[in-house]
């Protein structure tokens, strides 16, 4: 026994010198090529061992290898097909002799693999299986005795296989794919995993890069697909591979793909329990969570981040014939969230939930939720809604064998919240039933549709609307049909701003759908809206009737709709009540109507509108009226209306318009245009009817006829008439007019007139002269200071005014005048006349003025030539005075200063020339009243003084000076008399002052000068108010001159022999009665005719 011992111990050291002594006298480098050559039989590619070889035998048999290279297959270039860095492997080595292996931990660094795919479809590995075939054909028969074990249970080998852990560092795995022009490489590749024993939980963690390129001609260009990749969990694969398991495994996969909408997206799932039963083909997870993100959306129309969650168990069964699964998800939950940001998406932010069970048997083609819950709620950022939810509970059943979907919905719920200015404030619609779609056609058919929707709230006007939409609807898409039979609409509302305490609402509008025409047609659309108030409620209207009918078509397009009602009928009653604001309204429409959603385009085609209505708002307390035209088109988008060959007769026919307009930007910057006429109006009639005043004339048959044809351009600033043709009476009146500007006062126009009598259509003149004393201003109270007038000129300053204006024939304040031509140009406070021209009184004036209102004190210039005019006429007409007769000249020449009519006469200066032909003086005879006084100063009885006197001519011309105008030329021919003088005119104060030298002609009977005295230099005076002036000639010095220069001696001596006591008393009377002056001329004369 001790030798036994003995020998088992030497044989142990000589086993340990031996593994400690081989590696130290034996280098496995020295093998180098064999182990190379031993290596290119095999894989039949040539290996290069380039670093050192390390060998080991105890405790651990094992071998390491540094940079080992493995050639590249002919034709895919000189680029290494596989390389590695570092390459460790280790066996236990007193384990083997009992068959079971435990490796320690395997480690491998800088592992870099090169695949291709040729454009032909060849690659750089197939001829790898091939190199060791011969050397396998020689050894399979020794072990085919063998193997029949392992081909049944692979890993039941290696069920003694234990390994303490794999580590795979800084891998790398190119792939270069011809045929789909793509490369695809997979850095960072790092693989770990604890101890590994068969049929025993493995915990192992990978990351790596995976990143995809374009490939062109062996270059690859910018990356394509940009994806880390994240793996940690427990691998469990069965020892006899029945079943592999996965628990506790959570698997990331983060970055970018050119393909998705998205810039960046990542995908989170957790898995816990998952059991694929290999043989049954089932599989079993008890805890699942997915979490999918993306951003960075491509395109603006996409939303800014997108978020889907999907949780719940899952036990399914794989068919064996054809993989596809059968199986329950129980307790599904899956969420989707969707923001948009600043996008201009309406919607702003959504969450999308459903819950339930489903039932998958794709073998059979069922997918089923017996049971379902689907919410939806959402934050608008537009009009009309600003949230929005939908709630549906129920059951959906999809046969994709048949192709056709059944369910029900218990209820579905659809509600909204409206944005401030929305039509509602809140929205709430329900519908419970079946449905049924067949997805071949694809088909559906929804029988007793029912559909509740209530509304209130907001902008909506009355406090709440109820509805319920009713009917079926079917739809055949592979036909392209979709059809609605049966199609009604009943709703309820109240309150608010309703015109009514209550509104119902019904409307029919069964339609068929053509998909492939893309038309809607709509046989019988019938609306019809009842409204009811009462007397006490205090609302616009106590009733209302509104029905509607029609056919109707809408075709969709690309860019829009096109709706139409091809022949519409609508017809509204009311009654307004004590409220309303008429007591009763009838109105009826007909025409077709048509919108077009493209153009934004609403036409009415040949409308006509007729209606009457009482009650206080109609004037007269009725209104009638009846409208048609060939078309009428309005862009609400851009605010265009365009109304062609229009057409109104209201108020009994007494007034009837037509014509043409066009309006644009009615909602912005109106501007309208267009042609209209109106056709002959009595207005005297229309404006009794109208209940206006009508103005007072003094022809009380004026205002009888007016037409008027004109086209017409008006907008916000201003409005312009051109081509006008107007007929009031017997005056025609042509031309154009404008008001360039509203925001001050502004005129432009060019008329010609015909004729016209003004006459007639000035007020009547009122009988007798007034009261004066009556019509005068109260004197302002000594404590009560002046009230300060508005300034006349200040509306002149604003003043833009251009006209024209041509008279053929014009009466106005009894002149007639022909030819009549007038211009008036004001413009920054400056008012020009000129020129002013006419015929008037037999005679012409041509004429012109200004007025300069830029500065305070503003100035005046007026140019007046009148040329062989008939003077008396023109005063009798113009300032009612008839004192004078005669034709004549008159040329002024006149400038002021001033704001008030005082001002303005003491600051006139100026000149004037005046010249009369074949008149006389009225109610003046001054020869008579000279003739008297000689008689008196010759002691004669007087005669009777005449009431005219006559001229052959006139003449003066006078300077005008701060109101002054001074006559020192005043010349005067008649038949017996001759007269020059001088004198003024105060204009101001409206008084006169003239001294005339009249040389009288011997002419009178019964006086008789001298032999050899032909005429007599007799001083006149007038003066005092210009409107009742005295005429006196100077009885002294006409006394004086008569009986100094022409009595004689002879005269002398018959008065002193003839003169008794008696007719010395006589004398002394007349002396007496004599006026004083007259009586000193007397007594200084040669000879004593009245005593002293």
């Amino acid at each position: 026994m001790k030798r036994i011992f003995n020998a088992l111990f030497i044989l142990v050291i000589l086993v340990i010198a031996a593994l400690v002594i081989i590696p130290l006298v034996i280098d496995p480098n020295d093998y180098r090529n064999e182990i190379a050559k031993l290596a290119k039989e095999q894989t039949g590619r040539n290996v290069q061992l380039n670093g050192p070889l390390e060998l080991s035998l105890f405790p651990w048999v094992g071998v390491t290898l540094n940079d080992v290279i493995l050639e590249n297959a002919p034709g895919f270039g000189e680029k290494p097909m596989v390389s590695l860095k570092r390459a460790d492997v280790r066996v236990k080595l007193i384990p083997l002799l009992s068959k079971q292996v435990q490796v320690a931990r395997v480690e491998v660094d800088g592992l870099r693999a090169y695949l291709a795919q040729s454009a032909d479809g060849g690659n750089n590995w197939a001829d790898l299986a091939k190199g060791g075939a011969a050397d396998d054909n020689k050894s399979s028969a020794s072990k085919s005795s063998n193997s029949s074990d392992a081909e049944a249970n692979p890993l039941a080998a290696l069920a003694g296989l234990s390994i303490g852990g794999i580590a795979l560092n800084d891998a790398q795995v190119t792939f270069d794919d011809a045929v789909a022009g793509q490369r695809i490489e997979v850095t960072q590749l790092n693989l770990t995993t604890d101890s590994v024993t068969l049929g025993q939980p493995v915990e192992a963690e990978l990351k790596a890069r995976v990143v995809t390129m374009a490939l062109a001609n062996g270059v690859a260009a910018t990356a394509q697909d940009d994806v880390t990749l994240d793996f940690r969990g427990a691998i469990q694969p069965d020892l006899n591979m029945r079943w592999v398991a996965l628990n506790n495994a959570n698997i990331s996969a983060n970055g970018s793909a050119q393909q998705m909408p998205f810039a960046r997206f990542g995908v989170e799932t957790a898995l816990d329990g998952l059991r694929y039963e290999i043989v049954e083909r089932r599989l079993a997870i008890e805890k699942r969570s997915a979490t999918v993100t993306l951003a960075e959306p491509r395109t603006g129309e996409l939303p800014q981040s997108v978020k889907l969650t999907a949780d719940g168990p899952l036990e399914m069964v794989l068919d064996t014939a054809q993989y596809l699964p059968r199986g329950t998800l129980k307790n599904q939950k899956i969420h989707l969230s969707v923001n948009n940001g600043a996008t201009p998406n309406p919607v702003q932010s959504a969450e999308i939930s459903l819950s339930g069970d489903v039932s998958l048997d794709l073998p059979a083609g069922k997918i089923t939720l017996p049971q379902a819950d689907l919410s939806l709620s959402s934050q608008l950022r537009e009009q009309p809604a600003r949230a929005a939810a939908v709630t549906w509970r129920g059951g959906v059943a999809v046969d994709l064998n048949a192709m056709r979907l059944t369910g029900r919905a218990e209820p579905l719920k659809i509600s909204a919240t409206g944005a401030p200015d929305a039509p509602f404030g809140q929205l709430e619609a329900t519908h419970a039933g079946p449905f049924e779609v067949d997805l071949n056609g694809p088909s559906f058919d929804l029988k007793g549709l029912d559909i509740a929707i209530g509304v209130s709230g907001g902008a909506l006007p009355m406090a709440r609307l109820d509805a319920k939409l009713q009917g079926d609807l079917s739809a055949d898409l592979k036909a392209g049909k979709i059809n609605a039979p049966k199609m009604a609409l009943q709703a309820s509302g109240n309150g608010g701003a309703l015109p009514t305490e209550k509104v119902a609402i019904f409307l029919t509008a069964p339609f068929a759908f053509d998909l492939n025409r893309q038309r809607i047609d709509l046989p019988g659309v019938e609306l019809k809206v009842i409204g009811a108030g009462s007397e006490t409620a205090q609302t616009q209207l106590k009733s209302l009737n509104l029905t509607l009918n029609s056919p109707a078509v809408v075709t969709l397009g690309e860019k829009g709709a096109l709706a139409q009602l091809t022949n519409a009928k609508l017809d509204v009653k009311a009654d307004g009540g004590v409220n309303g604001p008429f007591q009763t309204l009838e109105t009826a429409y007909q025409g077709r109507l048509e919108f077009d959603a493209a153009r934004s385009l609403l036409t009415l085609h040949r409308p006509s509108l007729s209606g009457k209505m009482t009650g206080a708002s109609a004037p007269g307390g009725r209104a009638d009226w009846l409208f048609n035209a060939a078309s009428l088109q309005y862009d609400p988008t851009a605010g265009n209306l365009r109304m062609t060959d229009f057409s109104l007769t209201a108020l009994e026919k007494l007034l009837n318009v037509s014509g043409s307009v066009q309006a644009s930007s009615l909602t912005t910057q109106p501007q309208l245009s267009g042609d209209i006429a109106l056709a002959n109006t009595h207005v005297r009639k229309l404006m009794t009817r109208l209940e206006q005043p009508i103005p007072l004339t003094a022809d009380p048959k004026t205002l009888q006829s007016l037409t008027l044809k004109t086209r017409f351009n008006a907008s916000a600033q201003a409005f312009a008439l051109s081509g006008m043709d107007v007929t009031l009476d017997q005056t025609r009146i042509r031309g154009a007019m404008s008001a360039p500007r509203f925001d001050k006062p502004s005129a432009h126009y060019d008329l010609i007139v015909d004729s016209i009598d003004l006459d007639r259509y000035l007020p009547p003149q009122q009988k007798g002269k007034g009261d004066k004393k009556a019509a005068t201003k109260p004197a302002a109270k000594p404590t009560e200071p002046a009230q300060k007038e508005e300034d006349p000129f200040l509306a002149l300053r604003e003043l833009d005014l251009d006209g024209k204006l041509q008279v053929g024939r014009m009466t106005v304040n009894k002149m007639d005048a022909r030819d009549v031509m007038m211009h008036v140009v004001s413009k920054n406070g400056v008012l020009e006349v000129k020129p002013l021209s006419a015929k008037i009184y037999g005679g012409a004036i041509n004429a012109s003025a200004s007025i300069d209102a830029r500065t305070d004190t503003p100035l005046m210039r007026v140019e007046n030539r009148m040329d062989n005019v008939d003077i008396g006429a023109l005063l009798r007409g113009q300032a009612e005075v008839d004192r004078i007769d005669g034709r004549g000249d008159i040329h002024l020449k006149l400038t002021s200063q001033g704001k008030e009519e005082a001002q303005i006469k003491r600051h006139l200066n100026g000149e004037m020339t005046l010249t009369a032909r074949d008149g006389r003086i009225k109610g003046l005879d001054v020869l008579r009243q000279i003739y008297q006084a000689i008689r008196i100063a010759m002691g004669k009885q007087a005669k009777p003084v005449g009431d005219d006197t006559a001229f052959e001519h006139f003449s003066t011309t006078a300077k005008i000076v701060n109101g002054v105008m001074t006559h020192d030329d005043l010349r005067m021919k008649a038949k017996e008399l001759r007269a020059t003088g001088s004198g003024q005119v105060d204009l101001a104060a409206e008084t006169l002052d003239y001294r005339l030298t009249a040389q009288v002609l011997r002419t009178d009977d019964g006086l008789q000068m001298e032999s050899g005295e032909t005429e007599i230099a007799v001083p006149v005076r007038f003066h005092g108010p210009w409107s009742n002036p005295k005429t006196e000639v100077d009885a002294g010095a006409l006394v004086q001159t008569v009986l100094k220069t022409r009595l004689g001696n002879k005269l002398r001596e018959k008065l002193q022999d003839k003169l008794k006591p008696k007719q010395q008393e006589k004398l002394n009377a007349i002396q007496n009665a004599l006026p004083p002056d007259v009586q000193d001329v007397l007594k200084n004369l040669p000879i004593p005719l009245f005593g002293n």
